[in-house]
């Protein structure tokens, strides 16, 4: 396992897409090889898969780790289930099955930029909606298919709600509300990172 840890960072050092999703691969392995994960590796992933522009998949394995990841009665052998959780609603409220406990800084700042990025494309998408004084129906249309990125195509609700023109100022409000409170889980894991990254 240590070996092949040294193989992720040597692949991280290469700084590109092939090396960085070879480095994810290896991790993901490595930790259904040895989901206990007494080396720490799962607070890597969330980063690599954020630089692969993996939300949907980033936001699952979080979740799973924050809840049957960190419950106690998980049993780590063989033929349990393991990053079981596909297709996550993003939007979902931020209690304890996504938030954990105990926070692991690296897993909750992958969250927070999760919800940043969300929340960015949602801005993106009510500013297109001012073209429709401005432009045909169609093209504000077209306009807003190619803004609807893949994590806003995961949630079902609010791609039904993107597609028929609806105000997205409610997801836009959830979403801040969201960052806030996370804001403070953060600081709660470390009071020292926001400071330092100004």
């Amino acid at each position: 396992m240590r070996s092949r840890y040294a193989l992720v960072e040597a692949l991280l050092k290469v700084n590109t897409a092939a090396a960085v999703q070879d480095a994810l691969d290896n991790l993901l392995d490595m930790l259904r090889l040895c989901p206990g994960d007494n080396m720490g590796m799962r607070s890597e992933v969330p980063a690599l898969f954020i630089r692969l522009g993996q939300d949907q998949e980033c936001y699952d394995f979080i979740k799973w780790w924050n809840t049957t990841g960190s419950s106690g009665d998980y049993e780590t052998g063989p033929g349990e289930p393991f990053l079981d959780i596909k297709g996550a609603d993003m939007l979902e409220a931020l209690d304890k099955s996504v938030v954990a406990i105990y926070p692991d800084l690296n897993r909750t700042i992958g969250l927070t930029l999760l919800k940043i990025r969300l929340l960015f494309d949602l801005r993106q998408l009510h500013n297109a909606a001012a073209l429709r004084a401005k432009a045909p129906q169609e093209i504000v249309d077209t306009i807003r298919s190619h803004l609807a990125s893949a994590t806003i195509a995961s949630s079902p609700t609010l791609l039904r709600d993107v597609q028929n023109g609806k105000d997205l100022q409610p997801y836009m409000d959830l979403l801040e509300s969201q960052l806030w409170t996370l804001y403070g889980v953060v600081v709660k894991a470390n009071v020292h990172f926001w400071p330092a990254g100004i």
